[in-house]
């Protein structure tokens, strides 16, 4: 009886979806034109009811539909042995020719008993689709995948995206219902939270340390804000791709829109519950503070997103590329470059960002940039977040780097290929991949003979590779040229697999570097990641036949130029470390060489001068006795007859925070002068350039300047040699009371600045700089004349008094040129010789004089007395030092006339 039924049913029920069917027939000649963007023609979906009819289904097909069955496939294969996959592998997709609409074919399929189901293949139309009127307008929601993206998740209101930058519009009808709101801190003038700001309630206003975020002088961060946030599908404006996600509105500029608290934001999102930190801005100024904050941001969690720049060059601007930082190209509506995108090999990906509609303050716009292609990116990795909770931030960047679609084999990009990050995003592909793995190279090492990097050296690469998201297997790297600028020799390594978050480290690729490179080369090694399903590359990059050396010494980092440059060599770039002090703090944005002849012959390196070249190739560098010189020689572009051997001197164990500068000024001229100069020029920013002050002391011939608010740092610059010592305090403002150097330093000024002293500023808030200069200085024609300068560093006055004091007694290099009598000079200092051998010394040091030896002392170079021998009038002298500790001692010799100081290394 049941089994009767079961069948009764079956037909009532084909009789009742007939029906139906003829229905839709009927209704179908009014409504097919509507219809037809609905289903895909030509094809229909049939389940059949069992595996039998299943093989008949061309036949049964044609016989039924009266039309011809050009293919008809299984649409799901069976992965696995159970009944819903059981199910799946009876649906069939049958194509076929003829012009009869898919629901009328549909109906007649369906009449047989045979089939469980016909239908034409519905296209799903996005149910969440916004209704923003502009929507149109936005053709990145579309290249990118946003909108099926949507389909999967609409953003988590839990998410919160940081916009640094300057201002935003929190009244906007589009942007005001996504703003993340601070309840534990309504308006009510009282610090509720007690996080040390006064009703934060939507954001904050670091520039001017308020609670109102919005800027009246510049709208580009209610630009940015609506590319990553714009309320979604409310009937109004724009749409965005982070649709429910909330951003909070930081404010980083001042009343005038200048971007001046930008670190400070960085530092507050993280610190105000922002997952994701949009940074559209940059600069090409790499500093140590912008690292730091980054380094803050992350340990917190955090996911930084920035613009790559508007250069339209190969640049890097930062904090996009930054180590950590994901960094974000422009593209446009054809997936090529925008015009004035910059690209480099630090770029992670591309996104939209020419011709973008967004909004802006009060209204909206149709805006430009890598500024509005970074929080499109933003918005997509808020979206990744809400449905992958569990991925870390770097997993996250990851996710969306590996997805995105490849766009280097378009023509027009050819150009840029491997400098456009891995793609243009595709924010689809990032919520549904679950198997991709991401490799990529975290540290390089690079070494050769030397560490000296130079046309036609052999060099060996050694990587650390980790793998950040699902396991790869079956790695093979392969390093290769993309411009042919290295000869690789040993190039391919592989292991079985690398788990997710694993990290190894490959044996040594070697390849030679070719010999026809010019100075500062950069020389691109690209490798290639091969795994199962996987495919990637990485650039690294190698400067090699470099005009500088990088230098770290004690606590402290510098760069050396061969262009009369200290700290940097390219200042229009900012390339070079500057002057760190403990390895983390610049206190230098320009150090420079400035040396005058005469009055009317004066060569600088100050800023963009570049009037110094060099003769004898790259500088060059040398350890004597542990400590390292770094070598030079560079002749005034403009004084014929003159050339400067530089000689830098770091000695980590005695002068830790201070470096030597020597110069012997070689004179080949039929003429010389009695009044020349040379100077060092070195703009300070110590902690906050605003609060510094500049002082001289003339018995130390030291000029510095510090920082008056609570870190106490100090810079300074001292003459050791002999010499008349003038130093000249810059305030860099019109407001100042100096010479204005603001917008130019032209040779009057230079020849006035050598030669005129103001040792001390007397302006405050206003940006400071100094040079020291040793004056009246005689050039004798065929002669060599040296000075030496010594450049320091101290968190206190006293250090830097002591630093000073010890480098002239360590490195006044010249011994046998008499010192001139004043008050920091060794008074009975005598210029007879003296010999101590061996130096370095393993165990008794022999001294020899050319006059009768009384006393001789050896000293810590902290000035503790080691050891002391009356010699009693004999000529030499031996001394057991092997007790003594390895390293710098003073060797004090008293004699008849005089005291003599010698260095002695003890190894």
């Amino acid at each position: 009886m049941t089994g009767h039924l079961l069948q009764l049913e079956i037909k009532l029920a084909k009789i009742w979806r007939t029906a139906v069917l003829s229905i839709a027939g009927v209704l179908c000649a009014a409504s097919l034109q509507a219809q037809e963007a609905n289903y895909r023609p030509d094809i229909i979906v049939v389940k059949y009811s069992n595996a039998k009819a299943a093989t008949d289904r061309t036949a049964q097909f044609e016989n039924l539909c009266h039309a011809k069955a050009l293919r008809a496939n299984r649409m799901f294969a069976a992965s696995k042995r159970d009944n819903l996959s059981a199910e799946l592998s009876r649906i069939y997709l049958i194509e076929y020719k003829g012009d009869e609409n898919p629901i009328v074919v549909a109906k007649k399929l369906a009449q047989s008993e045979d089939v469980e189901y016909a239908e034409p293949y519905w296209i799903p139309e996005p149910l969440g689709v916004p209704n923003d009127p502009n929507l149109g307008r936005q053709y990145f929601m579309n290249i990118t995948k946003t909108l099926e993206a949507q389909e999967i998740t609409q953003g988590d209101t839990n998410i919160v995206i940081g916009i640094v930058d300057t201002g935003v519009d929190v009244y906007h009808e589009d942007l005001a219902d996504n703003i993340k709101l601070n309840h534990a801190d309504p308006i009510n003038g009282i610090d509720d939270d007690n996080d040390g700001y006064i009703d934060n309630y939507r954001g904050w206003d670091l520039g001017e340390n308020d609670n109102n975020p919005i800027s009246s002088a510049n709208h580009h961060g209610s630009n940015v804000a609506g590319m990553a946030c714009a309320t979604t599908n409310n009937g109004i404006g724009v749409a965005s791709v982070g649709y429910k996600t909330k951003f909070l509105p930081i404010k980083a500029a001042n009343e005038n829109g200048s971007l001046t608290a930008c670190y400070e934001g960085i530092v507050y999102a993280a610190d105000h519950g922002c997952q994701i930190i949009n940074c559209s801005w940059g600069s090409q100024a790499k500093n140590l503070l912008c690292d730091d904050v980054i380094k803050y941001a992350q340990s917190r969690g955090c996911l930084v997103i920035a613009a790559a720049g508007n250069t339209g060059t190969d640049v890097r601007y930062y904090p996009a590329s930054c180590d950590g930082v994901f960094s974000v190209c422009a593209s446009n509506s054809t997936d090529t470059k925008w015009k004035s995108s910059t690209y480099n090999t630090r770029v992670d990906i591309a996104a939209p960002g020419e011709n973008v509609f967004t909004t802006t303050s009060g209204s909206y716009q149709m805006s430009n940039g890598t500024s509005f292609a970074a929080p499109l990116v933003s918005g997509a990795a808020a979206l990744v977040w809400a449905v992958k909770p569990t991925l870390t931030a770097v997993q996250v960047a990851e996710l969306l780097r590996v997805t995105a679609d490849n766009i280097d084999t378009i023509p027009a990009n050819a150009q840029y290929a491997g400098k456009m990050g891995s793609g243009r995003i595709n924010v689809l592909r990032a919520l549904t991949d679950s198997t991709s793995p991401s490799l990529r190279i975290t540290d390089c090492k690079f070494l050769s003979d030397d560490n000296d990097f130079v046309s036609g050296d052999q060099i060996e690469i050694k990587l650390t590779v980790c793998n950040y998201l699902k396991k790869a297997e079956n790695v093979i790297i392969t390093l290769d040229s993309p411009d042919n600028s290295i000869d690789v020799l040993n190039g391919t390594w592989g292991t079985a697999q690398i788990g997710e978050m694993q990290s190894t480290d490959s044996p040594i690729f070697t390849a030679t570097i070719a010999n026809n490179l010019g100075d500062n080369a950069i020389v691109p090694l690209r490798f290639k990641f091969e795994a199962d399903g996987y495919s990637a590359s990485q650039i690294v990059e190698l400067t090699v036949n470099p005009s500088f050396r990088d230098v770290e010494w004690g606590q402290m980092q510098t760069t050396i130029a061969d262009n009369g440059k200290i700290g940097i060599y390219d200042y229009e770039a900012q390339k070079g470390f500057g002057f760190i002090y403990q390895k983390k703090q610049n206190l230098l944005s320009d150090g420079a060489l400035i040396f005058a002849f005469d009055s009317s012959k004066i060569a600088s390196a100050f800023q963009t001068d570049n009037q110094f070249s060099a003769t004898t190739g790259r500088p060059t560098a040398q350890v004597i006795g542990g400590v390292t010189h770094i070598k030079s020689t560079i002749k005034p572009n403009n004084i014929y007859g003159i050339e400067i051997l530089q000689d830098f001197i770091f000695d980590s164990q005695n002068l830790p925070t201070a470096m030597i500068c020597d110069y012997s000024i070689v004179c080949s001229r039929n003429d010389g002068s009695p009044n020349a100069a040379i100077g060092l020029y070195f703009d300070w920013d110590i902690v906050n350039s605003l609060t510094n002050k500049i002082e001289y002391d003339a018995a130390r011939k030291l000029a510095y300047i510090y920082n008056t608010g609570n870190i106490g740092l100090y810079g300074g610059i001292c003459l050791i040699s002999n010499g008349k010592a003038t130093p000249y305090a810059f305030e860099i403002s019109e407001k100042g009371g100096s010479i204005n150097i603001k917008d130019d330093f032209t040779d009057e000024q230079k020849w006035l600045a050598m030669n005129q002293s103001r040792s001390e500023s007397t302006s405050f808030d206003i940006d400071l700089a100094l040079m020291l200069s040793n004056n009246q200085l005689t050039i004798n024609p065929k002669d060599t004349t040296h000075v030496t300068f010594a450049v320091l560093a101290a968190e206190n006055l006293y250090g830097l008094n002591r630093a000073a004091d010890l480098a002239k007694k360590l490195y006044t290099k010249h011994e046998n040129t008499a010192v001139e009598n004043d008050t920091t000079a060794m008074s009975n200092l005598r210029s007879t010789a003296a010999l101590i051998y061996p130096n370095p010394v393993k165990s008794t040091i022999y001294i020899e004089n050319d006059r009768p030896i009384s006393i001789v002392r050896i000293f810590s170079t902290s000035g503790v007395l080691e050891t002391e021998k009356i010699v009693g009038g004999n000529t030499s002298a031996s001394i057991n030092v092997s007790q003594m500790a390895d390293g710098l001692h003073i060797v004090e010799i008293i004699s008849t006339d005089g005291r003599i100081e010698r260095r002695m290394v003890v190894k």
